[in-house]
């Protein structure tokens, strides 16, 4: 591949050399020396510019603090034939080179993390302090391996990512799967730099830590292809709740079938959340619902006024009459004036819509409603009067069937809350 790179001219090897030891002077000048003589030699063949070229990466100390990466990168262009741009079939051989350095570093990672982590797991936990005899000697505690994965269970998941590296002991008890219940980007799983891909997402879900997964956000700007519902679902049998994209900078912004591929392939799947930027309309919420049934607990749909799409009363009909074990429902409606006055016309979500939903769905114990235009302090007041209502005769026949269990409204961008035990409704100003 160098001698590709560089080409078989005796002159231009001598000038790569000859230009990576004037910008990184690290070289050995007797070694330099020596290197001159041999390309002033008329006689010398192809072996000796690939010799040389060898010698003067390999003199390249990445250790040294004169060895920037923009010395590193030029002694990297220099290889490359005179004007060459990405274009070049030489660089396009460099350009692939560095994806395979990544991997290779990353695989080497991820041997030494596993290699550690069986070596922890057959460590004693131990703590030691101060003896409090003055023989200065160090008492020791060792401590049980599921007490000290109770002690984990009260820390983050990124926390818990910080601690692994006291020791391997405590590197093994982090990856135990009690622990890791949710990944998302709490947990340090982000895709900011675009270097995670679908492939790599199921490789790190196959890893035995993950086995107990419940919620997954799926990163940002993964590209779902037509099975990796079905692989998500193998590397996570427990899974139950899946954030495609309501979490602000995660998911994919889910087409209508990737709602129907999550619901049909991830059995244990109860809760979903998305955002509406790229579904068709909220016809394809409906049809999620009709297919989930009873099955859905947790619903969150967050839009925006740029999009045009926006909930309205048809699919909230459609989630009291099929999704009655729903318990929370969200929708936050992203508002931006500018737009709105255009879209306007496709906001359909009114008074009738949400008293719908709570009328149908009994056992709702959460309610987010945020700037949704349309919704009125009407539905509030009606939906407290059904409260009332069935507080009131449950009260009576000491039945709690037909009781609503809502707890909980939280609502965003309107000019009154809903707080207290029991519920009543406040306008901001009194």
């Amino acid at each position: 591949m160098i001698l590709a790179a560089c080409g078989t001219n005796r002159q231009k090897a001598k000038t790569v050399a000859m230009s990576v030891e004037k910008e990184n002077n690290i070289m050995h000048k007797p070694r330099a020396t020596k290197r001159a003589k041999s390309y002033n030699d008329d006689d010398s063949d192809d072996e000796d510019v690939t010799a040389v070229v060898n010698n003067v990466l390999a003199n390249i100390d990445l250790g040294e603090k004169s060895t920037t990466p923009k010395v590193i990168a030029n002694a990297l262009i220099n290889l490359l034939p005179s004007g060459a741009t990405k274009q070049h079939p030489t660089s396009k051989k460099l350009l692939k080179a560095f994806p395979l350095v990544v991997s290779e570093l990353e695989q080497r990672a991820n041997r030494m993390a596993r290699k550690n982590e069986t070596q922890g797991s057959s460590l004693p936990i131990v703590f030691q302090f101060p003896s409090e005899s003055s023989s200065g000697e160090m008492s020791v505690i060792n401590i049980p391996e599921d007490s000290f994965v109770n002690v984990f269970s009260f820390i983050t998941n990124k926390e818990i990512v910080h601690a692994s590296i006291v020791s391997k002991s405590w590197l093994a008890v982090s990856r135990m799967p009690s622990l890791w219940k949710k990944l998302d980007k709490s947990c340090g799983l982000t895709n900011s730099n675009k270097s995670l891909n679908a492939t790599t997402m199921i490789k790190l879900l196959g890893r035995p830590q993950f086995a107990n997964l419940k919620h997954l956000t799926i990163p940002y700007k993964i590209k779902l292809g037509e099975s990796i519902y079905k692989q998500i679902a193998k590397a996570c049998p427990y899974l139950e709740s899946l954030d495609l994209g309501f979490t602000f900078r995660s998911g994919v912004n889910p087409k209508d079938r990737d709602l129907m591929k999550a619901t049909e392939q991830i059995p244990n799947l109860n809760s979903i959340s998305f955002d509406m930027w790229s579904l068709s309309g909220s016809g394809a919420i409906s049809t999620m619902a009709r297919a989930m049934g009873e099955q859905l607990l947790e619903l969150k749909i967050s839009a925006n006024s740029i999009c045009t799409r926006y909930l309205s009363d048809d699919t909230m009909s459609v989630l009291g009459d099929c999704c009655k074990n729903l318990k929370s429902f969200t929708y936050e409606l992203v508002y931006y004036e500018k737009y709105y006055a255009d879209s306007k016309a496709y906001d359909l979500l009114s008074d009738t819509g949400v008293v719908t939903l709570v009328r149908g769905c009994d056992q709702l114990q959460y309610l987010k409603i945020s700037h949704a235009k349309k919704v009125t302090e009407e539905a509030f007041v009606t939906i407290l009067d059904m409260l009332e209502q069935s507080n009131a005769t449950s009260a009576e026949n000491s039945d709690r069937s037909g009781r609503y269990g809502l707890q909980k409204i939280d609502l965003v961008g309107y000019p009154f809350v809903v707080t207290g035990i029991p519920l009543c409704l406040v306008h901001i100003d009194s």
